[in-house]
């Protein structure tokens, strides 16, 4: 029996999936500086040509890279939400999920060191908007936020969960710092329930 031949879309999917979960190791591992887009091809089983027919750089294949760690982030927060007990609750569950990307260090390495300066601070306030920036409104829009704007509330908050999760991820002691981070933000967000 034949097996079906790929198609060109399957062929490509196949090869960007294999230089993302490759990639997403090097980066995580030796830091964006030290990755060598010659050695993620090497053993991804493909060519550097590769690399730049798909990404155009190395900065475009990073910042595949960071999109998909930041995808990975929404659905720990997500997860960890939908176990909270009620919407509140959900809420800070899903902050302090995000806070804990600083402890895990591959994670920490992609989106909180080298993705703000690969990519720019625009660029990594974008992203990390749209993957993450939705959840945080809707999960406030079960809330019922009474008088507050719930977009500039979500805004609020989630420019304080980036300041907190960055003093987390450069701390000498990040696991104490964490736990500072998350009382910090449980107050916070209890002043705005």
């Amino acid at each position: 029996m034949k097996r079906a031949r790929r198609t060109n879309a399957e062929w490509s999917e196949a090869t960007t999936g294999a230089l993302v979960r490759r990639a997403r190791e090097a980066f995580g591992e030796a830091g964006y500086a030290a990755a060598s887009v010659e050695q993620i091809a090497e053993e991804a089983g493909l060519t550097k040509g590769a690399v730049y027919y798909h990404y155009r750089s190395k900065r475009g294949l990073f910042e595949a890279v960071f999109r998909d760690v930041s995808r990975e982030i929404v659905t720990r927060i997500e997860e960890r939400a939908d176990a909270a007990p009620d919407p509140w609750e959900a809420v800070a569950a899903g902050c302090e999920a995000f806070l804990d990307v600083a402890l895990d260090d591959e994670l920490r390495q992609i989106a909180l060191v080298d993705a703000p300066n690969v990519l720019g601070w625009a660029t990594w306030r974008a992203i990390d908007g749209e993957h993450g920036l939705g959840a945080l409104k809707a999960g406030l829009r079960a809330c019922g936020t009474g008088e507050l704007d719930t977009d500039t509330l979500a805004l609020l908050l989630s420019g304080a969960m980036n300041e907190g999760v960055f003093c987390i991820a450069e701390a000498p002691d990040r696991a104490a710092t964490h736990e500072r981070v998350r009382l910090s933000l449980r107050a916070l967000l209890a002043v705005a329930r």
